[in-house]
C-alpha cells in the first residue's frame, strides 16, 4: 500500500464507521467468528434494547428464542454464511425485554485477503412496523369483502321487499279509485297507509345507497360541475312540497354562473337534494334558503339554512352517524335518521367537507365546503 495514502484510508474508515453508527433504522454489528459481538450502532441499541456496554462479546444467540437456541440455528446461520457466504432469514428474534418481534436478518462473512475468516457482519431490519401494516390491510381486505357480501345480501332483499312494496302502492291506489266511485270522503286510513309506504320505500333505498358508499361499490364521475344549475333545477323540484307547508325557499347565487367544481353529479344532487328535504321536514314557518359563495380563503361554498326546529347541542355529535334521530316531546320522529348519514360520505367521498350550526327552536345552517 502507497504510505501516503493511510492516513486518508484511516479517514474514509472512520467516517464509515461513524456512517453505520448513526444508522438507526437497522441494526448493523460485527461478530467475531465464534459469533460474539463486536460491535454494536444506534439502530441495534434502538431494535434490540441492549446498550454497547451490556451486550459486546456476549454470544449472538442471545437474540434467538430458547427453542430456535435448542435447535441450534444459531451455529446453522453462521456455518451457512461461512460456506456461501451470506445468510438471509426472517423470522422472530428476542429483545432485551424478551418480547418477540419479526426481524429480517442477513449475515456475510468477513475474510482478510488470505482468505482468513476474521468474522461476520451482521444487519438486523424490524419488520414488526410492516407486519402491522400488512396485517391491518389483511384485516381491511376481509372487512371489505365482508362488506360487498353484505351489500350483495341486501340488494338481493332490496328486491325481495320492493315487490311487496310496489303491490301494497298498487292497492292503495286501486282502493282509493273504488273509495271515490263510493263518494267515501274519509280516506284518513288511507292517505296514513301511503304515508307509511312512502317512507319504507325511501329507507329501503337510503340503507342500499348507505351500503352501497361504504363498501366502495359506488362508482364516481368526478367532473366539472355547474352547482348553480343543479341547485335551481333542485329548488324547481321541492318548490311544490315547500308549498304545500307555505314555505319559501329562497337563492342567492353569488359566483358567477361559469363556475365549475369537480363533484360527481349524482353525488351532488342527492346531498343537496338531503339538505332541502331535512329543510323542508324540520320547518314549520318561515322559509329555507340556499346561498352559493366563495369564501375568503378562495374555496367555493353552499349554505342550506332554514328557520325550522333547529337540534339540542346534545345531538349535533351524533347528527350524522346512522339512525340518528333526535326525539322530541310531542313531535313525531319521521324518517330512519340516514339521510345526513349519506350527505356527509357524499361530501368526503369529493374531498367536501360539511359542518352544521343550530340552536334550539332557531333553525339550522348546513355548509357544505368544495376542495379548490
Amino acid at each position: 500500500m502507497d504510505p501516503d495514502h493511510g492516513p486518508l484510508l484511516d479517514s474514509y474508515e472512520a467516517q464509515f464507521r461513524l456512517m453505520v453508527e448513526a444508522v438507526g433504522d437497522y441494526a448493523i454489528f460485527m461478530l467475531d467468528p465464534d459469533g460474539r459481538i463486536a460491535t454494536w450502532n444506534q439502530g441495534a441499541r434502538r431494535i434490540k434494547g441492549y446498550d454497547e456496554k451490556e451486550i459486546i462479546g456476549r454470544h449472538f444467540s442471545c437474540f434467538y428464542t430458547a427453542d430456535d437456541q435448542a435447535v441450534g440455528k444459531p451455529a446453522q446461520a453462521l456455518a451457512t454464511a461461512r460456506a456461501t457466504g451470506r445468510f438471509k432469514d426472517q423470522g422472530f428474534r428476542v429483545r432485551k425485554d424478551g418480547k418477540l418481534f419479526l426481524a429480517d436478518v442477513l449475515i456475510t462473512a468477513i475474510e482478510n485477503p488470505a482468505g482468513s475468516l476474521v468474522g461476520y457482519s451482521k444487519v438486523t431490519r424490524d419488520l414488526s412496523e410492516l407486519r402491522e401494516v400488512q396485517d391491518g390491510l389483511a384485516e381491511m381486505q376481509v372487512a371489505l369483502e365482508a362488506e360487498k357480501e353484505q351489500l350483495k345480501l341486501l340488494s338481493e332483499a332490496h328486491h325481495e321487499i320492493r315487490g311487496p312494496v310496489h303491490v301494497i302502492v298498487m292497492a292503495t291506489y286501486n282502493l282509493e279509485r273504488q273509495l271515490d266511485a263510493l263518494n267515501v270522503t274519509d280516506k284518513r286510513a288511507l292517505e296514513a297507509i301511503k304515508r307509511g309506504t312512502a317512507r319504507l320505500s325511501h329507507a329501503i333505498d337510503e340503507i342500499l345507497d348507505l351500503q352501497r358508499v361504504r363498501a366502495g361499490a359506488i362508482e364516481l364521475k368526478r367532473e366539472p360541475i355547474a352547482p348553480a344549475q343543479l341547485v335551481e333545477a333542485l329548488i324547481r323540484d321541492y318548490k311544490l312540497l315547500a308549498d304545500q307547508k307555505n314555505l319559501s325557499i329562497s337563492w342567492e347565487n353569488e359566483v358567477p354562473n361559469n363556475i365549475t367544481i369537480i363533484f360527481d353529479e349524482f353525488c351532488f344532487t342527492q346531498m343537496i337534494s338531503n339538505l332541502l328535504n331535512n329543510a323542508i321536514k324540520f320547518t314549520d314557518h318561515g322559509y329555507i334558503n340556499l346561498r352559493l359563495f366563495t369564501q375568503t380563503e378562495g374555496s367555493i361554498a353552499i349554505e342550506v339554512s332554514d328557520t325550522g326546529i333547529g337540534m339540542d347541542e346534545a345531538f349535533v355529535s351524533r347528527l350524522f352517524k346512522p339512525f340518528a334521530r333526535e326525539n322530541r316531546a310531542g313531535r313525531e320522529v319521521i324518517g330512519a335518521g340516514l339521510g345526513l348519514a349519506l350527505t356527509q360520505r357524499y361530501a368526503e367521498l369529493n374531498k367536501a367537507r360539511i359542518s352544521v350550526k343550530t340552536r334550539l327552536g332557531e333553525g339550522t345552517t348546513f355548509l357544505v365546503t368544495f376542495s379548490s
